[in-house]
């Protein structure tokens, strides 16, 4: 350790005899009460200048890294077993995009027409996820395992003859679900 400084002090700090400086003294030495007197006597201590208590920390350290370990469930065998995600992806195709389209002449989909437009995940009739779609159509979430029924948001006049679609999502699979939505373009 190196040594502060004071007159006649070791490379192991002042001896006992010896008094910091003034400058150096704790401020709530002596018969003033402290905060620092308050904490010590509630399990706290202070760290830059607010009361600290360091159970309650490292409980909430606890809590915290308990909360990002993956869930567990039975694997019906009786053992715990950690519960993994299944995955939904596809790709969506808008056709018509254009009034005259033919299937030699197909029309380019515009830019930003897959905007707005999202893949609705239910399960018990209530929306549980939501995937967007990007610039060319594709889309991917991951879900728990499980049953689901895919369906699409419903832009304007889009329709599909794809969608609703009963899926079973695995653990650790992916289900590939891919979509033409007909935009009602004529």
């Amino acid at each position: 350790m190196i040594g502060l400084g004071f007159p006649n002090s070791s490379p192991h700090g002042p001896r006992a005899s010896e008094a910091p400086p003034r400058e150096l003294r704790d401020p709530c030495s002596g018969p003033r009460l402290c905060s620092s007197d308050l904490a010590a006597d509630i399990g706290t201590r202070m760290v830059g200048g607010a009361l600290v208590r360091p159970r309650a920390l490292a409980v909430a350290y606890v809590l915290l890294m308990l909360a990002s370990l993956p869930a567990r469930a039975d694997d019906g065998r009786g053992t715990p077993a950690i519960v993994s995600l299944g995955y939904l992806e596809g790709t969506v195709r808008l056709t018509p995009a254009c009034p005259v389209e033919t299937a030699r002449a197909p029309c380019p989909v515009p830019p930003g027409a897959y905007v707005g437009r999202e893949i609705l995940v239910r399960t018990a009739g209530e929306v549980v996820a939501r995937a967007a779609l990007d610039p060319h159509g594709h889309y991917r979430v991951a879900l728990p395992a499980g049953t689901y029924v895919v369906d699409i948001n419903h832009v304007g006049m889009d329709a599909s003859a794809d969608v609703p679609r009963a899926i079973g999502v695995r653990r650790g699979e992916t289900v590939r679900v891919d979509i033409a939505i007909d935009t009602g373009i004529r």
